[in-house]
């Protein structure tokens, strides 16, 4: 199908959901700026694609890297679509886990998430709007998550973090939108125990998710929840008081996480 956009970056871009991303937006035809510590991985991503691929290796802990990748984002050839999905998860019990670790989620999740929307859309008011910035987060931030209490805390962020800044940027034609997928397989999600308790038609493929997101950000959709057994439960949560929610969920965290 074809694009509104011509040029993307999308950080994590080597694995997972960020790899189907930058996949499904060659196929439509979109050049990319791909961003992630493996260049081995990243050039191999780049030759298996019919468009132009910039490979950018970057560390996003290292806030020289951070630099770098920012400063792309307000030069020619202008990106016109971020996709912020570069980020980990690290479940247990949260006194248990440890803080440096648990810190450095909040670090890409949270502060690099903002640093690249801030110099995104910087550089797409200058050229007069016009745009879109992808968030990938998670159906996990809609309620509290024992045994990732941090990660799901980091997605809710981003998720209301990127409703507010769409609404900011209303009829300035720059789309925001959240991605919120349940569980999908990739790596990380494989290692998880709650996951592979889960029938498998629950268990998402990374590139309908990509998918959904990209047609989410083109329709200027504020949050996408890709697949229909996931968009009920999200309606569920969102239906049920606070205080059900916590009852209901008061045992996740004994589901056999590691370090819980």
């Amino acid at each position: 199908m074809s694009s509104p956009y011509r040029r993307a970056l999308v950080t994590g871009a080597s694995s997972g959901i960020g790899r189907a991303i930058a996949t499904e937006l060659a196929a439509d035809g979109v050049d990319l700026v791909v961003v992630a510590r493996s260049t081995d991985r990243l050039s191999a991503l780049a030759d298996e694609l019919d468009v132009e691929v910039e490979v950018m290796t970057a560390d996003l802990l290292d806030d020289t890297d951070v630099r770098r990748v920012v400063e792309r984002l307000g030069v020619d050839p202008a990106i016109d679509l971020l996709v912020n999905n570069a980020g980990f998860g690290n479940g247990g019990r949260f006194d248990r886990l440890d803080l440096d670790r648990e810190l450095a989620q909040v670090q890409i999740h949270i502060r690099v998430m903002m640093q690249l929307t801030h110099a995104a859309l910087t550089a797409m008011r200058a050229r007069g709007g016009g745009g879109g910035i992808l968030n990938v987060s998670s159906m996990g931030g809609f309620q509290p998550m024992p045994g990732s209490a941090t990660y799901m805390a980091c997605k809710a962020y981003e998720t209301s973090f990127s409703e507010s800044i769409r609404l900011e940027n209303a009829g300035s034609g720059i789309h925001v939108t959240a991605l919120c997928p349940g569980f999908v397989d990739t790596p990380m999600v494989q290692r998880d125990a709650a996951a592979r308790r889960l029938p498998r038609q629950l268990l998402l493929s990374p590139e309908g998710v990509a998918r959904a997101g990209i047609d989410g950000v083109a329709e200027n959709k504020a949050v996408v929840v890709p697949g229909v057994g996931w968009k009920a439960a999200a309606a569920l949560s969102g239906a049920m008081p606070r205080s059900a929610t916590r009852l209901l969920l008061a045992g996740v965290g004994r589901l056999g996480r590691s370090g819980s």
